[in-house]
């Protein structure tokens, strides 16, 4: 059995051909645990129309905590020998469960990753597929996957990955609340205690674009979310002393600064140098020598960061933005 998680709050648009494309799966030992977040619109009445169509169908209610709690929620009613999570507002090819299911009996792995597609719109030119640069026929152990995380060559985001339970059961797979960003660290410490990590090169799951999501959002609560994510991962490794790439690491320090930049500046006009040195962010720091030649990082990465250093990138940002 699979337990599919998916946590809904008023996706009244998306949610049919979200379900609509779980019905059509042509694996069919499902367990589809919803937990709605307080829904105010049309999505539970949407979500109880499906509910004698599948053989195992939960809905679990909650007021609204965000997607952190609800998926937390969730995790004690997993009955599956494997999991995944999705969103409400994405939808899967119809083979996406049986692919990643006999993937990860056939090598006896704990994760199994997939590629998956840039959804926008039905015949959307910016449609594309985010492809892995691996060896779909390769087992994967941790320290590798650990470092396609830390190159910025794999994402943090759950619903392209299929967990063995046990594997989550066993670091109690939880999510921090309240937070935009709250996969990545937990993904990233089921990778560290995962046993095997098997890929498909395949896209599976169509990944939608909403103007309203997380990624467009602009205000300091992102930039803090943010920090907080990419911080446990750099903490995790040194307090558990994880011998991951000493230059995966160092990439990992300055992509991850570079990303932070554009939140913080974004967040406020008034946030600059000056005052990033003197908050707890500075510890995201990096030396212009740390990334000046090192060929992983973009042209543009190494000149935002080169003026970030002298003082100079929001200004320029603003005579960009006129």
């Amino acid at each position: 059995m699979i337990s599919v998680i998916i946590p809904v709050y008023n996706v009244e648009e998306y949610i049919k051909e979200c379900l609509d494309s779980l019905l059509m799966q042509t694996y069919k030992d499902l367990q589809i645990l919803i937990v709605d977040d307080g829904s105010t619109d049309k999505t539970m009445d949407i979500v109880k129309d499906y509910e004698d169509k599948f053989e195992d169908f939960t809905i679990l209610y909650q007021k609204n905590q965000g997607v952190s709690v609800a998926r937390n929620t969730a995790f004690d009613c997993i009955k599956g020998e494997y999991t995944i999570y999705i969103d409400p507002d994405d939808f899967l090819e119809s083979d996406m469960l049986e692919n990643m299911y006999n993937r990860a009996e056939k090598v006896n792995v704990d994760i199994v990753i997939s590629e998956y597609y840039v959804y926008y719109d039905e015949k959307d030119s910016r449609n594309y597929i985010e492809k892995y640069r691996v060896d779909p026929r390769k087992i994967y152990n941790n320290y590798e996957v650990m470092n396609l995380m830390l190159n910025y060559e794999l994402q943090g985001q759950l619903w392209n990955k299929f967990f063995r339970t046990e594997l989550l059961k066993q670091i109690k797979f939880k999510f921090e609340p309240h937070r935009y960003i709250q996969d990545a660290f937990p993904v990233f410490k089921a990778i560290h205690s995962s046993k095997g990590i098997a890929f498909i090169d395949k896209p599976l799951y169509y990944y939608r674009q909403r103007a309203t999501s997380t990624v467009h959002k602009k205000n300091a609560k992102l930039a803090e979310d943010y920090y907080f994510a990419m911080s446990s991962i750099i903490n995790y490794i040194e307090d558990k002393n994880i011998k991951v790439d000493k230059k995966s690491l160092n990439i990992f320090r300055v992509k991850v600064l570079s990303h932070f930049i554009a939140h913080y500046t974004n967040a406020h006009e008034g946030n600059n140098l000056k005052s990033f040195k003197k908050s707890k962010y500075d510890e995201l720091s990096v030396k212009n020598k740390d990334f000046l030649f090192l060929k992983e990082i973009s042209k543009d990465d190494k000149l935002k960061l080169f003026l970030w250093n002298c003082g100079l990138y929001p200004v320029l940002k603003k005579i960009k933005n006129r």
